[in-house]
């Protein structure tokens, strides 16, 4: 995002490719005016912890690349796989997080 600001990008460019809106980019600037770096780093955030690691979340990928649009398949073999159960809704979101961040894609 520094980089990008620098060769004289403008902030609803840098919002276009990281998929976050023109507010946050300036934000994400202003925590770097006043921190520098450290500025920028996530802050620790409530909720639950991860109920998958890594491995599982490419194991729940790779099942579902075998059973496209059957969802109660997917969710059955990675249940057998691994005694885990997990929701459509939770499936759901994995992919589409896969989708957005692929390894290769710009930034």
């Amino acid at each position: 995002m520094l980089l990008r600001v620098a060769y004289g990008k403008s902030l609803n460019e840098i919002a276009d490719v990281f998929q976050v809106s023109r507010d946050t980019v300036s934000k994400w600037l202003q925590r770097f005016e006043k921190k520098g770096v450290q500025g920028l780093a996530d802050k620790p955030r409530p909720g639950a912890a991860a109920k998958l690691d890594a491995t599982e979340q490419a194991l729940i990928l790779e099942i579902s690349s075998n059973y496209p649009r059957r969802p109660s398949e997917v969710l059955d073999e990675f249940e057998r796989r691994t005694s885990k159960r997990i929701s459509v809704s939770t499936l759901k979101r994995l992919v589409r997080k896969s989708k957005r961040f692929r390894p290769g894609k710009p930034k």
